[in-house]
C-alpha cells in the first residue's frame, strides 16, 4: 500500500505563453506574471523557488513559535533564502540557504528545535530533499 496522499489544498498551476510573456495560473484564479530576463519586472522561476521554501519555512515556523515559552502573540520574524546556482551542468540550484531572525524571546537552547522542527514539517523543503518524480508529457 502506497503512503503517498492526495493533497486537499489545490495544486494545479496552469502556466500560459503568449506573446506578451509567460503566466501561471492556480484553480482559484490567481495569477503570477514571469520575469523573461533578470532584469525584467516580476519573479523568475529560481526566485519563485526560492519563494515557497521561504514561506512554507515561515508557516511552519509562525506556528512553533507560537507555542514557544514566552510567546504572547503571533510573532514578527523574517527569513531570507538565498539560492545558489551550481557551476557544473546540469542547470540548477547547488543549494538553497535559508536564515532566520527568531523574535529575541526565543532562548538561545530552544532555537534549533524550533528551526528543526520547522525544517521537518514544511512540504517543500521535505519534496525538495526528496527528489520528486518529474513527468513531463506532450
Amino acid at each position: 500500500m502506497s503512503n503517498v496522499k492526495s493533497i486537499v489544498t489545490p495544486s494545479r498551476m496552469t502556466v500560459r505563453v503568449g506573446p506578451d510573456g509567460i503566466s501561471a495560473v492556480n484553480d482559484r484564479g490567481f495569477e503570477i506574471r514571469f520575469a523573461m530576463t533578470a532584469s525584467a519586472a516580476g519573479f523568475n522561476p529560481l526566485e519563485l523557488q526560492s519563494a515557497a521554501l521561504g514561506i512554507c519555512t515561515a508557516i511552519t515556523l509562525r506556528n512553533e513559535l507560537r507555542r514557544a515559552p514566552g510567546a504572547k502573540h503571533v510573532p514578527e520574524f523574517e527569513l531570507v533564502v538565498e539560492g545558489v546556482k551550481a557551476d557544473d551542468l546540469p542547470s540548477r540550484l547547488a543549494r538553497l540557504d535559508v536564515r532566520v531572525t527568531l523574535p529575541e524571546f526565543v532562548a538561545a537552547e530552544d532555537r534549533a528545535g524550533i528551526l528543526h522542527r520547522a525544517e521537518e514539517a514544511c512540504t517543500i523543503a521535505n519534496t525538495l530533499l526528496s527528489r520528486p518524480d518529474i513527468a513531463i508529457e506532450g
